[in-house]
């Protein structure tokens, strides 16, 4: 089941190369459909490349924050829980999907989209952040997703 999260390559029409832990890097999404929609669920795909293996089972998480906006979460394992990060071994890219949907209320014109990894209470460091940058919370900001249901 979990060859079906592994690609030989690929090429996300969304780049980040955020690296975690110098373990993972994020090596970057797709929104399906292209923009998020407020009430209407959308897809992050997310595509991870193993740089080390990782000896614990780490969870995935998406922050959508904006302005005047509750935060949105996205925590999930990855590749729907059908291949923790346990697992993954050196050199591998899996394919990480994540549902979200945007509150119908929500007005924004844009949504930043936080990611970062966690087991317990602990955070997976952001080791090299990508060009969007990181915070103090141990998340990279991998993009800055539109909103519109036009």
């Amino acid at each position: 089941m979990a060859a079906r999260y592994l690609l030989a390559s690929v090429a996300p029409r969304i780049e980040v190369g955020a690296v975690y832990g110098g373990a993972l890097e994020l090596i970057g999404l797709d929104l399906e459909p292209p923009t998020l929609c407020s009430g209407r669920p959308a897809t992050l795909t997310l595509y991870w490349r193993v740089l080390k293996e990782p000896d614990t089972r780490w969870e995935v998480f998406v922050h959508l924050d904006g302005p005047g906006v509750p935060r949105i979460h996205g925590d999930h394992w990855p590749a729907q829980g059908a291949y923790p990060t346990s697992a993954w071994r050196r050199g591998e890219v899996v394919r990480d999907p994540v549902v979200l949907t945007i509150p119908a209320d929500v007005q924004a014109s844009s949504l930043e989209a936080w990611v970062g990894l966690f087991s317990g209470a602990e955070r997976m460091g952001v080791s090299r952040p990508g060009p969007l940058g990181r915070d103090g919370e141990d998340r990279a900001l991998a993009a800055r997703l539109p909103v519109s249901c036009e």
